[in-house]
């Protein structure tokens, strides 16, 4: 055998060595990969089935729950418990027990109805803070002495009043009865809270804050506010009504509606 031969024979059996090894890496590296794919589908396998035995015993105790609180009803009903229980719930929402207030309208009455009872305040403070409670935020209120109590005027601005919207754009008859709506509100609530304290009447607006430039050129540009909606409502005898069991539809055909721009917008 030439040396040259020999040369060409050491040659393919290295690179036949390198081959085989590279092709041992290979089959090694992906032994490992399988034997991570098993372990990582078993471990999946068995949280899978742990959370769907969760999930089934969670719901079989919510039917156990379920079907014993129907059992209780059945039989409350039978032994008259369900209308004890009725009567109770009833006296303590009338007592306006705070565990009751849900919502923040809710919160909101059962704070009117502390500040009714607040013996630190006199009438006026009183209806004062009334008042504040019962009209949206950024509302201006006033107190004035009348001939037999208080009169409560509140101005409320259109920016804090919410109105459905159609495509980016309020609707002026939306507007219109939700402002409607908020000034019946305020009314029944100042009168359910505040008729003990002399309140004779409540006058509330509406007003919509614009731009006027004054005359002349140059004349700077200044912020003023137009009336928008303006009611009253001043009830024979406010201390002989149970205002707080009325809705706002029954109160508004009460107030006297002094200006209303709304109808002109709309007419036009």
């Amino acid at each position: 055998m030439s040396p040259k031969n020999s040369s060409a024979d050491r040659a393919r059996l290295i690179s036949v060595g390198v081959l085989i090894l590279c092709l041992a890496s290979v089959a090694g590296h992906l032994a490992i990969r399988v034997a991570m794919v098993g372990t990582l589908s078993r471990k999946l396998g068995k949280a899978t089935q742990t959370e769907l035995a969760g999930l089934v015993q969670a719901k079989q105790d919510a039917e156990a729950k379920f079907q014993a609180a129907l059992l209780d009803a059945e039989a409350a009903v039978r032994e008259g418990r369900a209308e004890k229980v009725r009567a109770q719930e009833f006296q303590r929402r009338q007592a306006m027990e705070a565990g009751f207030a849900q919502s923040p309208g809710e919160k909101r009455l059962l704070e009117m109805a502390k500040v009714s009872q607040d013996p630190s305040l006199d009438p006026a403070g009183r209806l004062q803070k009334l008042a504040k409670l019962a009209s949206p935020k950024s509302s201006g209120v006033r107190v004035s002495p009348v001939k037999k109590g208080y009169m409560v005027e509140v101005a409320v601005p259109l920016s804090s009043i919410q109105a459905e919207t159609h495509g980016g754009r309020r609707d002026t008859n939306d507007v219109h009865r939700e402002v409607r709506r908020v000034v019946a509100g305020i009314m029944r609530d100042l009168f359910g809270f505040g008729a003990a304290a002399g309140l004779q009447s409540v006058e509330v607006s509406c007003q919509q804050q614009v731009e006027v430039r004054g005359a002349g050129l140059g004349a700077e540009k200044r912020q003023e506010y137009r009336e928008l909606y303006r009611a009253k409502l001043e009830p024979p005898s406010p201390a002989n009504f149970n205002w707080l069991a009325m809705n706002r539809i029954e109160i508004l055909p009460w107030a006297h509606v002094t200006n209303d721009e709304f109808t002109r917008m709309v007419s036009r």
